[in-house]
């Protein structure tokens, strides 16, 4: 996955635990990581996830999976999927892993990219002020203060052009910076952050 950033932003792979999520302007969470609590507070740092045990334990959902296949249905036409249609996509180039979260989901959030039958999600994103799970689906009171999304399509060496688009329309929208003086422009942020 990071060949896909090293060309649009300087990216820093860390392999430990100890690390200042503020000297980073976004934080990518590896696949292989279960649980951020003790690293860092994503509710404050914009972050995806590729780890849907990570996703679900920072309160993205009640459960978590994966299921084997190369189709996608893409649920909702927002900023990252304006340039797909509703329905069915192939995501891959041969029949693999599919991540997901399932269950209950984030207040303010969207499942753009789920199963058929809308019941897994692939691809969820949580803007700002969404209120995500403590505990249990009557509990979703947890806030966030910046942009959090969760990608399920991590198995990167059999993307096809669509979930490469995909990907990066994910992390230009969750590194989009804020227009703060209000000139119409947006800076690019730069740095990554990778466990």
């Amino acid at each position: 996955i990071k060949n896909f950033l090293v060309n649009d932003y300087n990216l820093s792979i860390l392999d430990d635990k100890s690390f200042n999520a503020n000297n980073y302007d976004a934080v990518i969470v590896s696949k292989s990581v279960t649980d951020v609590s003790s690293i860092f507070d994503h509710k404050y740092h914009k972050t995806m996830f590729l780890s849907n045990a990570a996703a679900k334990n920072a309160g993205f959902s009640s459960g978590f999976g994966f299921s084997s296949g190369w189709y996608v249905t893409i649920t909702k036409i927002d900023k990252i999927t304006d340039n797909f249609s509703l329905g069915n996509l192939r995501v891959y180039l041969k029949q693999d892993n599919l991540d997901y979260l399932s269950g209950c989901y984030p207040v303010n959030s969207k499942n753009l990219v789920s199963n058929s039958f809308s019941s897994k999600s692939f691809l969820l994103i949580a803007d700002k002020d969404a209120l995500l799970l403590d505990g249990d689906c009557t509990k979703r009171n947890k806030k966030i203060f910046e942009r959090n999304l969760f990608f399920g399509l991590t198995e990167s060496d059999n993307w096809n052009e669509n979930s490469k688009l995909l990907f990066k329309k994910y992390v230009s929208w969750l590194v989009e910076s804020e227009d703060f003086d209000k000139d119409g422009l947006n800076d690019a942020m730069e740095i990554f952050y990778g466990t």
